[in-house]
């Protein structure tokens, strides 16, 4: 009998962060992707990873790298490609679709219906509807994996930074990432791997992304009066990235709707809100957290604390004319006591110098 070996599908790929593009697969020696359009990519079937995907978990999801190099996923709503990729693939590519296969089967979803973990997931569900978004939120997040994080940081990033002039070399980027990597030492056990971008812009600023990633303005760079003042808000963005608080608040944005979706893994809506991650602010709950972190961090990775609140007690006095940072790291003299308190105690002898001549780093600023 022949097996069917074409299917329609919905490709997400690095042309067009966040939205899917219509194609045609054809599934043989290779996966034969054929977008709207005309344009033909192959992936190697041994390559792929094969999963559930959508709304009701009932659709195929393929992730692989394309042979010029481009990632993608490809979502095929029609579940008889799993025969097809039983049939052409290799003993591993077999086993997989098998697993994903036996995982839509009715007696598979009734017995996920009846576990103790579908019923406690119903149960936050209902809590959620009744109680508003914060405890959907916590559900959501808890089910979205750090890879699919890390791809949303990266688009956020991108999109932060489109236009912008971004600093890969030169002495202003090597004095950010050698305060920078001191910093990371500090952050302990996590499934991240951080990634510095340095934007050349006079936006007194720094933020953190999902999944890794930290942008630093050389506005700031040029502000701070030495390598840990600068190691002290970097510490605050590293606190912001451990503790997902970037995902929470894309979430957050969506409403119960995206919630209710990403708790039953469909992702979809969730990309399209990247380009609002560098408007957004935290709450005060969450800010309280990064700052109770960053006087951590700063103290593992012995970098002298104090000098974070004092960099901020400054900012604050600039009047009506409020950088940036600002805007996202709200002030008052209730934070100012807690930063106090936080760093009590510390002496000379907790920490060593960041060896970089901050004002060696400072007389590089170029009149604007």
């Amino acid at each position: 009998m022949t097996r069917q070996t074409r299917f329609a599908a919905e490709v997400f790929g690095p042309w067009a962060k966040g939205q899917s593009t219509a194609a045609t697969i054809d599934i043989g020696t290779w996966l034969v992707v054929t977008l709207d359009g005309g344009r033909r990519l192959e992936l190697p079937l041994a390559s792929l990873k094969i999963s559930r995907g959508g709304f009701d978990l009932l659709s195929v999801v393929l992730a692989g790298t394309a042979t010029n190099g481009e990632a993608l996923h490809v979502i095929v709503h029609d579940v008889s490609v799993l025969a097809a990729l039983d049939q052409h693939g290799t003993h591993a590519m077999r086993a997989q679709a098998a697993t994903v296969a036996r995982s839509h089967s009715r007696g598979r979803i009734w017995r996920w219906v009846a576990s103790p973990g579908a019923v406690l997931l119903f149960v936050a569900l209902l809590a959620g509807a009744w109680l508003g978004l914060p405890l959907l939120v916590d559900v959501a997040v808890d089910r979205i994996p750090v890879s699919l994080e890390e791809e949303l940081g990266a688009a956020s990033v991108e999109s932060i930074v489109a236009g912008q002039p971004v600093l890969e070399d030169g002495p202003v980027h090597a004095a950010v990432k050698t305060v920078f990597d001191r910093v990371v030492l500090g952050v302990g056990a996590t499934p991240y791997t951080f990634h510095l971008t340095v934007v050349d812009t006079p936006t007194v600023n720094a933020l953190a992304a999902p999944g890794g990633q930290v942008v630093v303005f050389t506005g700031l760079v040029f502000e701070v009066e030495s390598a840990e003042e600068l190691a002290g808000v970097l510490a605050h963005e590293l606190r912001h990235v451990t503790a997902r608080h970037g995902l929470r608040q894309l979430i957050r944005s969506g409403g119960v709707v995206l919630a209710i979706a990403l708790c039953f893994g469909d992702v979809s809506g969730l990309a399209v809100l990247v380009k609002t991650l560098g408007d957004m602010s935290y709450s005060r709950d969450a800010e309280r957290e990064a700052d109770t972190g960053a006087v951590a961090i700063l103290r593992r990775a012995r970098v002298d604390p104090t000098r974070f609140r004092e960099f901020f007690a400054r900012m604050a006095k600039h009047g009506s004319s409020l950088p940036a940072i600002l805007s996202t790291h709200p002030q008052g003299d209730e934070r100012d006591a807690s930063l106090r308190a936080l760093t009590a105690g510390a002496t000379s002898s907790d920490w060593d110098p960041i060896t970089v001549d901050w004002a060696a780093v400072r007389a590089l600023k170029a009149p604007r």
